[in-house]
C-alpha cells in the first residue's frame, strides 16, 4: 500500500450481487500483479462496545459460527439471538500467525437490548460501509502505489548516481 503495507483490495471479476465470478469489469490487480490469486475475506457488521463496527472474520471462524447457529439457532435475531465469544490464539511467530476459536458455551442467548436494538435499526448495508471500488479509483490507487515504490527520498537520492537508479 501506500503505507508500505499490504492492503486488502477487491477483485472486480467477482460480481457482489450474484455471487460468482463474471469478469465484467477490469480487475486491475491481476493486469499489475497476474501471478496473484484472489482470496476470500469476511465482513460483518457488529455492536462492540456500545459502537456498531466492521468486524473482519477469517474462514475458520466464520466456519464455527455457521455451525454453531445449527444448534443455537441466528445470532442476528433481536430477540433470540446470541453474543459471538470468540478468543485469540496465537500460533506461531509471525503476526499473522493468529488463530480465532468460537468459545461456544459462552455463546448465551439474550435479546438485545433498546440501545442495541437502535444502533441495528440504523445499520446501513454492507454495500454502503464497504462500497465497491470502481475500476479507475482501482487503477488509480495502484498507479499511485508503483510510483511511490519508485520515489527515493532526498537524502538517499543525493548519494546515488544517475546509473544506480534504474527508473
Amino acid at each position: 500500500g501506500e503505507n508500505g503495507k499490504n492492503i486488502p483490495m477487491e477483485c472486480l471479476a467477482f460480481n457482489r450481487d450474484k455471487e460468482a465470478f463474471d469478469n465484467v469489469e477490469t480487475d486491475w490487480v491481476r493486469k499489475y500483479n497476474p501471478e496473484m490469486k484472489c482470496g476470500w475475506a469476511y465482513a460483518i457488521q457488529c455492536i462492540h462496545d456500545g459502537q456498531v463496527k466492521v468486524l473482519n472474520l477469517k474462514k475458520k471462524l466464520l466456519e464455527q459460527i455457521m455451525l454453531a447457529a445449527e444448534d443455537l439457532g441466528d445470532p442476528t435475531d433481536t430477540e433470540t439471538g446470541w453474543d459471538v465469544n470468540f478468543k485469540r490464539v496465537k500460533t506461531g511467530p509471525n503476526v499473522f500467525n493468529v488463530e480465532y476459536q468460537l468459545q461456544v458455551l459462552r455463546c448465551k442467548t439474550r435479546a438485545l437490548g433498546d440501545e442495541e436494538k437502535a444502533l441495528v435499526e440504523e445499520l446501513k448495508s454492507m454495500q454502503d460501509v464497504l462500497p465497491r471500488p470502481t475500476p479507475e479509483a482501482q487503477k488509480d490507487l495502484l498507479d499511485r502505489i508503483a510510483g511511490a515504490s519508485h520515489e527515493v527520498p532526498d537524502e538517499v537520492e543525493s548519494e546515488l548516481s544517475k546509473e544506480d537508479v534504474p527508473w
